[in-house]
């Protein structure tokens, strides 16, 4: 046998044993007309293979502008691709806080491997089907403003423009779904409203609960003055 043929026969195999591979790591199936940010999938395209052996599926999309483009389905469905790039190239703003600030958002809740998943994707929380592209996003919510940050106004939701605004990081404290809230005489806010109406840090506050005040007493009482400052 000759060394061309031999090479031939070889290269054959291994294309068998990256389609075996391929089969092998579908789990799901792969649905013509999904759409993923910007991104319409038409049919399963042949799987990638990287030099280490790994074989990842691979899907044919048409974007939105109207490229056709092959990526990887496993980028698709965690978000990392949500354009064939025209969306980075046409809007100029990778850079900039408000692409950033969807990226992010983008992150905690379709990545696992974000840091943040956990409290946000891992606990239910997603983005809207139309936010997955930047260029919507911009739209619905317009360049953030300096100071302020994406707030969900009901945290048990996504992320989607009825149920998001631009809101102060202290406005933002005040809707975390942790906020220790405290009643007294019928009245109920949270403890750093309650501080700020008696004119004490939010610590000091803690302090008097953490010291045995009864709550009444500890939202009732004003400052005491700069000498008792580390408990009123």
């Amino acid at each position: 046998m000759s060394a061309q043929s031999a090479q031939a026969m070889l290269s054959t195999a291994l294309r068998s044993l990256h389609l075996r591979k391929a089969q092998m790591v579908k789990r799901t199936q792969i649905a013509p007309g999904a759409k993923y940010g910007q991104l319409t999938i038409i049919t399963e395209a042949e799987p990638h293979t990287s030099p280490c052996g790994k074989v990842s599926r691979r899907v044919e999309c048409i974007c939105e502008c109207g490229s056709i483009v092959v990526v990887q389905l496993p980028n698709l469905r965690n978000g990392n691709t949500t354009s064939c790039g025209c969306a980075r190239n046409k809007h100029g703003m990778s850079r900039s806080p408000t692409y950033k600030t969807w990226e992010d958002m983008i992150g905690r809740c379709l990545r696992p491997s974000s840091t943040h998943y956990a409290r946000y994707g891992g606990r239910g929380i997603t983005v809207c089907e139309r936010w997955r592209s930047f260029s919507h996003f911009l739209e619905d919510m317009g360049e953030k403003p300096d100071g302020l940050t994406l707030e969900r106004i009901d945290n048990d939701k996504g992320y989607f423009n009825d149920n998001c605004r631009w809101a102060t990081r202290h406005e933002q404290a005040r809707n975390r779904c942790d906020t220790r809230t405290l009643t007294c005489r019928g009245e109920t806010m949270c403890l750093t409203d309650w501080a700020a109406r008696l004119g004490i840090h939010p610590t000091a506050l803690e302090a008097r609960l953490k010291n045995g005040w009864t709550i009444e007493s500890a939202l009732t009482t004003p400052s005491l003055g700069r000498g008792y400052r580390r408990w009123a």
